[in-house]
């Protein structure tokens, strides 16, 4: 189950990692062609002022098209949920679930009030495995030191509340 999630996210970081340098270079000579066209009926200025608003216009429409495509999904789905309750979660939610269960609460509450740093740590972290067999190294050799505690205090409180329960 993990594995299919890990291979899907996989996927997806590839095809974007492929997909976004080209879709900014089209949009690029996109823009390029634009200001040239216009350059023949309009001053220079102005036909990269003309060239720079369509821009914006079209950044706007697709932001506007994602807002709209988000909130009705969102909404879908919240009124599919009740109706498949039957139904067990969604892979992400068990994934979260099982990460959840294995976090730290003290990391736990410093990801919770400060989103913004935790995922420039985690971003920088991933690049640097990804990159670096070293940190690869050091990062698993960290992950098992704090499993290998965790087992244990959680070994140590699971002994010690059954005599006192």
């Amino acid at each position: 189950m993990l594995e299919r999630l890990k291979h899907d996210m996989e996927a997806r970081a590839l095809t974007a990692i492929v997909v976004a340098p080209v879709f900014i270079l089209v949009i690029t000579f996109l823009a390029i062609a634009c200001f040239l066209a216009l350059q023949e009926t309009l001053a220079p200025p102005m036909a990269a002022l003309v060239t720079a608003a369509a821009g914006i216009m079209l950044i706007v429409i697709l932001l506007l098209i994602m807002r709209m495509v988000t909130s009705s999904g969102g909404s879908g789905a919240s009124t599919r949920t009740p109706s498949k309750s039957a139904q067990p979660p969604p892979l992400g939610d068990q994934f979260e679930a099982i990460l959840q269960e294995r976090a730290d609460p003290v990391l736990s509450n410093w990801i919770r009030d400060n989103p913004d740093k935790a995922m420039a740590a985690t971003l920088v972290l991933g690049v640097a495995a990804g990159y670096s067999s070293s940190v690869q190294k050091v990062l698993l050799d960290l992950y098992r030191h704090y499993a290998a505690a965790e087992s244990k205090r959680r070994h140590t409180n699971g002994e010690g509340a059954k005599p006192q329960a």
